[in-house]
């Protein structure tokens, strides 16, 4: 049987469980209908479906009447609801470095540096290049950066390829992408 909790700021919208899955409640709402009536609705809880990020995390969308919508990490929600709110400069570590596993039992508070070592243990270093989910080049556009010889400028490459001309010079003095060979 699982055990449920209600999320912090949440409290009768969404509940957490141990096994890092995300619910919403059932709950009756007075809502406009089409003709500009007030009505009750009820809807009906239902685990929501987590959406899997590039960078391999878990994310889900949470709502409320007056509140704006928000992304929240899956993590990041279970820790807040079983653990309690983050201490001032630490983060979310998952000890068996699998980056979708939101088990409490997985997951602790920790240091950057015990994040960084979490990742080396288990031989999963930061992720560079194209392996990035923030990259939007690839290494073989890299390449062809770094060996063109040419009278283009550092804006005009940077408007080929839809990034800014400072990760142009970045690249050129490889300061970015140092990995990849001209």
């Amino acid at each position: 049987m699982r055990i449920w909790r209600g999320i912090p700021g949440w409290m009768g919208f969404y509940q957490t469980s141990r096994c890092g899955e995300v619910r919403s409640m059932t709950r009756t709402l007075l809502i406009n209908d089409p003709k500009g009536r007030l009505r009750s609705r009820t809807f009906t809880g239902k685990l929501l479906k987590q959406s899997q990020l590039k960078n391999g995390y878990s994310m889900v969308s949470l709502t409320a009447p007056n509140k704006k919508r928000y992304y929240a990490y899956v993590h990041d929600l279970v820790l807040l609801t079983w653990k309690g709110p983050k201490p001032k400069g630490l983060e979310c570590r998952h000890r068996n470095g699998i980056r979708n596993d939101n088990r409490l039992a997985n997951l602790r508070y920790g240091t950057r540096k015990s994040n960084a070592y979490d990742r080396r243990l288990h031989g999963k270093p930061y992720a560079c290049g194209e392996q990035s989910g923030l990259a939007k080049l690839t290494t073989r556009q890299v390449r062809w950066i770094k060996s063109y010889i040419g009278p283009m400028s550092h804006r005009k490459l940077a408007a080929r390829f839809k990034v800014s001309h400072t990760t142009i010079g970045l690249i050129l003095r490889g300061q970015q992408w140092r990995h990849v060979d001209g």
